[in-house]
């Protein structure tokens, strides 16, 4: 049997999982309750699968192997004895997966990138969380340093900043009112879903705010990250 480990989502037997989730399951720890920075690194966690000392929760430290190992150990009734990991970790000691499944299954396993199952002529392009890989024909091109976090963050923030001009507010009042983090987070996710989910439309309800987003928009906004220009060239609208 299977199993895809990835980013945002793994998936097993038809059904999806996030690593995260489990992780926090097993530890009893609420993902809302942790800084910032502990999230970004768990949701980076597959590209530092062999970080250690990697995270500090609750006076424990975890290094990236436990924290892998604690998200699969619910799956350890299925017999596995294939892993399935993204083209962006080609390189990557994925040894340390290995070694995780012989400690949580008892068992051998034997670790496939994606683009190994893909047809010949088939471009393999994988977004992770800060890095993207690209394949042909079963074969690894490239790794480029740019993933959902940099769109996203990008993305959102524009999306935030035209709020903030098209509203007139400032972002010296929405700090006061405490409003402007809990703005950012929820324009980022908007971003998200417009990115990668097919959404078109921005809606804040509280502030009665909605419009929609072309596909020109999300390509004049992401063109500097995607290289479609450079840094200093004029984006004329």
């Amino acid at each position: 049997m299977k199993i895809y480990i990835g980013y945002p989502d793994s998936f097993l037997n038809g059904s999806s999982f996030r690593l995260k989730d489990n992780f926090f399951k097993e530890v009893k720890v609420n993902y809302n309750s942790v800084p910032v920075e502990v999230k970004r690194k768990i949701l980076s966690l597959l590209d530092n699968i062999a970080a250690k000392d990697y995270i500090y929760i609750d006076n424990i430290f975890y290094d990236a192997s436990d924290i892998v190992e604690f998200a699969l150990f619910p799956l350890s009734e299925f017999p596995l004895n294939e892993v399935v990991v993204p083209g962006y970790l080609y390189g990557k000691p994925t040894f340390v997966l290995r070694e995780v499944f012989g400690n949580v299954f008892r068992r051998n396993v034997t670790v496939y990138y994606d683009f190994n199952l893909f047809a010949p002529e088939t471009v393999v392009v994988n977004v992770g969380y800060k890095t993207t890989s690209i394949s042909f024909g079963g074969k690894f091109l490239t790794v480029i340093p740019l993933g959902e976090y940099h769109l996203v963050d990008t993305f959102g923030n524009y999306l935030f900043n035209r709020f903030v001009l098209e509203t007139g507010l400032s972002n010296a009042e929405l700090r006061k009112q405490g409003l402007r983090g809990e703005l950012l987070d929820r324009f980022r996710g908007l971003a998200g879903k417009i990115l990668f989910k097919g959404e078109s439309r921005v809606f804040i309800d509280d502030f009665d705010y909605t419009r929609e987003v072309s596909d020109e928009e999300v390509k004049l906004v992401l063109s500097m990250s995607m290289g479609s220009s450079n840094y200093g060239d004029l984006v004329d609208r």
